[in-house]
């Protein structure tokens, strides 16, 4: 589990949910083996504090070491970015965030190597003028590790928990007239 700035423990969506998989995983198995867990963030949340290593990397270069581990997976397969897709070396997202470029290659292919694994953004740790692009950043890396389709499902269950079930609730009261006012910032 590598999180840049999600706090899932504390903040971050249903967190008891969050905790118990964590403990789940995180825990011994009856095979041995055991889910590491890597955080990124300018600050150590409780998530941090929970983190196998935590990273207090210089707030707002969240993106560019995630772009950067990503270069390293798509340059290891051969495979190129998608379109579009900044390119951030190992180099350039040590000078931002403060890390070691080797300790980004090597965190990029452990986490490669892993299976299944799973790289989360956002949360309060990542509302800033680049979230979007560092979610998206995060997506690419899911996508270079192979996550797609394994730990990453689009559309598999969003009639679950807070998200399209809470708008659908919200949808059919606004229908029925029941909500006098709305407010939708940014």
């Amino acid at each position: 589990i590598v999180s840049f700035g999600a706090d899932f423990l504390d903040t971050w969506g249903p967190t008891v949910e969050h905790q118990r998989g964590f403990a789940a995983s995180h825990g011994f198995s009856r095979d041995g083996g055991m889910a590491k867990h890597v955080y990124f963030a300018p600050r150590a949340s409780l998530t941090g504090l929970n983190a196998d290593e935590w990273h207090g990397i210089a707030p707002g270069s969240e993106t560019s070491l995630a772009l950067a581990m990503a270069g390293v997976l798509l340059g290891e397969r051969g495979l190129a970015a998608p379109a579009g897709a900044p390119s951030v070396s190992a180099e350039q997202a040590a000078a931002a965030t403060g890390l070691k470029a080797e300790d980004i290659v090597r965190l990029a292919k452990e986490f490669a190597a892993a299976k299944p694994g799973l790289a989360v953004a956002g949360g309060i740790g990542s509302q800033h003028a680049g979230a979007v692009e560092l979610c998206a950043a995060v997506h690419l890396l899911n996508h270079a590790a192979g996550n797609i389709g394994e730990t990453v499902l689009f559309g598999s269950d969003l009639d679950r928990g807070d998200g399209q079930a809470a708008f659908a609730m919200l949808q059919q009261a606004m229908e029925a007239g029941q909500v006098k006012f709305l407010l939708v910032h940014e």
